[in-house]
């Protein structure tokens, strides 16, 4: 029962709890050696917490192991240090296999405090025990660790085993599992909760064109550019937060989402997806391919190493103000074929001002990580609070714009109906705003789920308006607004 035990030496204290509550007999383990330890090959198989990076290298540079040995047993090259993948999601399994396995003695002693060298050639001394494993993964999982590491003591296995040589060598995220984790961490990476919503800005902007020009088109006359434009966009924004994740490697609070370990594949698929999201778009004529286009090299300089627009103070409001706000909805509306009024650029400037206090808000409790990354984003150069307020100001014009609007008539004065749900964000960001230090991820999201539901209750009286004018024999959709536009055929 003691001497049959694996430690972890990692300098983290809720993988050490866990290894102690599979082994609750094991003495205290010892501080973390910030010595390098090195496999029987001489390679290094860790460092100082300081030099590990992040992704699939973290766990490589985790296997800091400790294994308890009777004083003066003479270590016997009976055991294997080898990985192994046996997790759905992706984590990286660290396995003890003994071929045979000595029974306790009175006292132990840590491998790598007798010789760190030593650690790839494994056994222990003592008589012989029948195998026993030691499964602490389900306590890695239960506190929200298994993306991390899964440790494994015992003398069977499954799975096929990787010598830990291999993955000491391999390139980062070689290791990062089988194609079910891989396929599964990029669509972690890719945020489903909040990817629809940027695929709905060029059905926005296309439904716009067609409430414009007072269209009365059939729905499922529309729908196959409806498809082709979210199937392009939603493909182009993941490609963009696949490349993005490659650039930030994120380990804290992630917006509508979760920080997992970055494959390796990533970057390759970012760049992937947005060559089919340019290929879907070509199906709907050169100008959307050209938005299609825009956006893709738009978020290349985004998160591509050597450009980093995310990291500077224009680059990224840039980026989200143009690709975002202008090129989107304009990919929409030129596929609606409508023509350019006044009032369509009023609503295009609207739509600006929403997108940039979005991306704004998006980063207001981000300040430390962005710091720690070099950039030099609007909330680590004036602060959380600065930013916060900056967008309720950009969300404000917009939402203030848009009533006003409505109330003169220019839209349909049904939009007035969403003003509860504008209340009920304006005070949600009161709210943040009194928190210190930019308050946490979870405001933002809950910032997000309000604007959404305002969106949707303005697309709600838009279509009511709209279907109910036909209904009455009134001009339907932006003909029968009390101020048309000229150049509309109304």
């Amino acid at each position: 029962t003691t001497a049959q035990q694996l430690e972890l030496s990692t300098g983290n204290p809720l993988l050490r709890d866990a290894a102690r509550q599979v082994h609750p007999r094991a003495p205290a383990l010892a501080p973390h050696d910030p010595r390098p330890i090195t496999g029987a090959n001489g390679r290094v198989l860790g460092s100082t917490p300081e030099e590990r990076s992040e992704g699939g290298r973290e766990a490589r540079s985790q296997l800091l192991v400790g294994r308890l040995l009777p004083p003066g047993a003479s270590p016997l090259p009976e055991g294997d240090l080898r990985v192994s993948n046996t997790s759905p999601c992706g984590a990286d399994r660290l396995l003890i296999r003994r071929r045979v396995t000595y029974g306790p003695t009175s006292g132990h002693q840590l491998l790598h405090e007798r010789d760190p060298e030593r650690l790839g050639d494994g056994g222990v001394g003592g008589p012989p025990l029948p195998p026993v494993d030691h499964d602490v993964a389900p306590i890695l999982r239960a506190r929200g660790l298994a993306h991390r590491l899964s440790v494994v003591a015992g003398a069977r296995s499954r799975q096929r085993a990787l010598p830990a040589e291999a993955l000491a060598g391999a390139p980062a995220g070689w290791h990062d599992g089988r194609l079910v984790s891989v396929v599964v961490r990029l669509l972690i990476l890719a945020r489903p909760k909040g990817a629809w919503l940027i695929a709905c800005l060029p059905l926005f902007g296309y439904g716009y064109g067609l409430w414009e020009r007072g269209s009365t088109i059939h729905p499922w006359v529309a729908a196959p550019t409806l498809a082709l434009l979210f199937a392009s966009w939603l493909v182009g924004h993941a490609g963009a937060l696949w490349l993005n994740a490659v650039l930030d490697r994120d380990s804290g609070a992630v917006l509508l989402g979760r920080a997992v370990a970055v494959p390796s594949a990533a970057g390759p698929a970012g760049y992937a997806a947005l060559a089919a999201s340019v290929a879907i778009a070509a199906a709907l004529g050169p100008v959307v391919l050209g938005c299609s286009l825009a956006c893709a090299v738009l978020a290349v300089l985004y998160s591509h190493p050597r450009a980093a627009w995310k990291g500077s103070a224009l680059g990224g409001p840039f980026v989200n103000a143009v690709g975002y706000g202008v090129i989107s909805p304009l990919a929409g509306w030129w596929a609606a074929d409508t023509p350019l009024t006044w009032r369509a650029i009023v609503t295009l400037a609207l739509t600006v001002s929403f997108m940039l206090g979005l991306y704004f808000a998006a980063q207001v409790f981000q300040r430390d990580e962005d710091r720690g990354r070099g950039y030099r984003t609007l909330v680590v150069t004036h602060g959380p609070a600065w930013t916060l307020g900056v967008a309720r100001v950009l969300l404000g014009l917009a939402v203030l714009g848009l009533l006003a609007f409505a109330a003169a008539g220019v839209y349909p004065r049904a939009l007035l109906a969403s003003a509860p749900a504008w209340i009920w964000t304006h005070l949600h960001l009161t709210r943040w705003a009194a928190l210190p230090g930019g308050g946490e991820g979870k405001h933002a999201g809950q910032l997000i789920v309000r604007l959404a539901a305002g969106v949707l209750l303005v697309l709600g009286a838009i279509y009511a308006s709209h279907f109910g004018g036909m209904a009455l024999g009134d001009p339907p959709g932006g003909c029968g607004t009390a101020i048309v536009p000229d150049g509309l055929d109304c």
